[in-house]
């Protein structure tokens, strides 16, 4: 950092300068800051949160066509689906108090339920 009339000026130096610059010194070299516990939990925790999108139907796997993901997820929705309150198709909620497949569904029955009486 440039020093003008006492005051310091300009950005300060990157945190690893001196390994960039060549002025490292045995044990400076950058390696990460995980623990191969710890990788080895959040890649755990990866898989499992990837392998329940996939079941929900929100990912499919890379081999996979549209049409092989659509069936297995009309397979999966039959297994663990509800209906629809509005349309009566079946999916797969992803909480456990949905109502609706979808939110174009949600507001037709919001706009049913408030329709003015004639």
């Amino acid at each position: 950092m440039a020093i003008s009339s006492g005051r310091s000026v300009g950005r300060p130096p990157h945190v690893h300068s001196q390994i960039r610059d060549g002025h490292s010194e045995p044990g400076d070299e950058i390696a990460g800051g995980w623990a191969f516990e710890q990788l080895l939990r959040m890649n755990e925790r990866f898989v499992g949160r990837l392998e329940r999108a996939i079941a929900r139907g929100l990912e499919r796997l890379p081999q996979e066509t549209e049409d092989e993901a659509r069936r297995r997820r009309e397979r999966i929705a039959r297994v663990n689906g509800r209906a629809c309150a509005h349309c009566g198709r079946v999916f797969v909620p992803i909480r456990s108090t949905k109502q609706y497949c979808s939110v174009s569904c949600r507001n037709a029955a919001y706009h049913q339920r408030h329709a003015p009486a004639m």
